[in-house]
């Protein structure tokens, strides 16, 4: 894509037919090297070559809705900024800041799951440690030395 990224999910040779011919390259979807998914995995890299090529050409967004319209599984890679524009992000009010006294400004952005249960957001009120930051505790924690020692023999 021109400005952007999308994943592409065919898993079967009906999704891959339908692919190409929304791709207009109808007659990859007839070459014997990509006959069958296991043929395409062993001859992924040119596939992806020549599918890229054709994907290339289009927008993101261009690109989604013609896949829809294939019924081609496929879905936008979001950018940080594409997920907290998400309408469903939105309109659910998913995003949430939480303080963070390491963080430039004093929060970092998230987005909370969607669940409510008894109509509370949940919503861990810490951010994510930074790497390391808890190592050196989960490293004493008898009950990860034991579960570790158990694991090795």
């Amino acid at each position: 894509m021109r400005d952007g990224h999308v994943i592409i999910a065919v898993g079967n040779d009906g999704q891959f037919h339908r692919l190409c011919r929304a791709l207009g390259v109808e007659a990859l979807g007839e070459e014997a090297s990509f006959a069958s998914n296991a043929l395409r995995v062993v001859n992924r890299a040119p596939l992806i070559a020549r599918l890229t090529a054709r994907t290339l050409l289009a927008s993101r967004a261009e690109l989604l809705a013609t896949l829809e319209a294939a019924t081609v599984p496929a879905g936008p890679i979001n950018t940080i900024a594409d997920v907290f524009e998400d309408p469903q992000v939105l309109h659910r009010a998913l995003r949430s800041d939480i303080a963070s006294p390491a963080a430039e400004g004093g929060s970092v952005p998230a987005v909370r799951t969607p669940i409510l249960i008894d109509g509370e957001p949940m919503l861990h009120p810490a951010p994510a440690p930074g790497v390391g930051e808890h190592g050196a505790a989960v490293r004493a924690d008898e009950a990860w030395i034991s579960a570790a020692s158990r694991d090795r023999c």
